[in-house]
């Protein structure tokens, strides 16, 4: 989030000028997000639920996701 928060302000202006280096940089991004959110859907489908499990096995309770 913060590397997305910087390639704005560094784009932002009175007059926004996006050149090819932030376009390249956004590209970057993108894809790491993509990564990034691909192993948190993972986790989330198939971590969580294990979590969960171990968690009442411990009289704990479970986490929930909204």
């Amino acid at each position: 989030t913060a590397e997305y928060l910087f390639l704005i302000n560094q784009t932002e202006s009175s007059i926004p000028r996006v050149n090819r280096s932030s376009i390249d940089r956004k590209e970057e991004l993108d894809k790491q997000w993509k990564q990034l959110k691909s192993q948190a859907d993972d986790w989330f489908s198939k971590g969580l639920p294990e979590y969960n499990r171990k968690l009442w096995e411990a009289g704990v309770g479970a986490v929930q996701l909204k």
